[in-house]
């Protein structure tokens, strides 16, 4: 089965084929049409390459369980739900609702991890051991900043408008 997980790595043209790869064969249902949704994987997270990159760079020079690259990729659930969130905000903001909150809801399901696609997120974020993290629509998380486990950027009570925490750079 690993040799199975692995070709989806080694078939990647480049580091967000790889992941876009690895996310698909995570998140795809039996029925979903595999092709398609690597496609809009790639996509998104070509546009966002920098930010992709620079999150899997976090967690290895900040996480002392990863052992390179290949392990963040393809074990670190922390780094998959933060890609998932970036194709779904590429989506929200492209006006793809549907499509957004399907992704959210897929990377819940998988990685016990719900960020909202209206939430905005830097580069270089670390979500460790991830699950129980919620970050709200209106939550913004700043470039570097490390989430541990549990942790919710949830409602402040208000109906409408910002109603999400702020959390800086580097924190």
């Amino acid at each position: 089965w690993m040799a199975g997980i692995l070709q989806h790595i080694i078939d990647a043209r480049c580091f967000e084929d790889a992941v876009a790869n690895m996310l698909m064969h995570k998140l795809a249902y039996e029925t979903t049409n595999k092709q398609e949704m690597r496609r809009k994987f790639r996509e998104a997270l070509l546009a966002e390459s920098a930010a992709c990159r620079a999150d899997a760079q976090a967690v290895v020079q900040r996480d002392p369980a990863a052992d390179g690259v290949l392990d963040v990729v393809v074990y670190f659930k922390g780094f998959s739900a933060i890609q998932g969130y970036r194709i779904a905000h590429r989506a929200w903001e492209a006006g793809e609702r549907a499509y957004a909150l399907w992704l959210q809801s897929r990377c819940s399901q998988q990685f016990g991890v719900d960020i909202h696609p209206a939430a905005v997120i830097g580069p270089a974020v670390i979500i460790d051991h991830a699950t129980g993290v919620v970050i709200g629509e209106t939550a913004v998380v700043g470039e570097g900043c490390t989430l541990l486990h549990g942790v919710t950027l949830g409602g402040s009570g208000k109906d409408h408008g910002d109603r999400h925490p702020k959390i800086g750079k580097h924190v």
